[in-house]
């Protein structure tokens, strides 16, 4: 697994994206053509590739080599400026063998709307 400090960003606007710039955070936009590229090529900046799957505008922020405690400031930086409807979630040893649109959809989206779904 890859220790570099780096946000996986996916769906953002302008004007979310100026807000990792205002805390200046390490980022790289995942583009529609980069989809099918395991996440760990994604923090490294190679081998991307497309995908036949098509992930829906969601905003999607992956977080890579951060402390727990960096990452609860970042959920709380995000949340604050970005509202609820963002997913954030942290890459672990197991998701970054993943490619981008299996860990969406297969996991941070139905997660997600399952909690929406359950949540009392």
């Amino acid at each position: 697994m890859i220790d570099e400090k780096m946000l996986l960003v996916y769906g953002l606007a302008n004007k979310d994206i100026n807000v990792l710039k205002t805390f200046n955070k390490d980022y790289r936009v995942v583009s529609e053509e980069m989809t099918g590229t395991k996440v760990e090529d994604l923090i490294k900046g190679e081998n991307f590739k497309t995908s036949e799957n098509k992930i829906p505008r969601e905003k999607i922020i992956l977080v890579n080599g951060y402390s727990d405690r960096e990452v609860d400031a970042l959920f709380k930086i995000v949340r604050g400026a970005m509202g609820k409807n963002v997913i954030i979630a942290v890459v672990t040893e197991n998701s970054n063998e993943w490619s981008f649109d299996y860990l969406a959809l297969e996991h941070l989206i139905k997660e997600r709307d399952w909690y929406k779904k359950n949540k009392k």
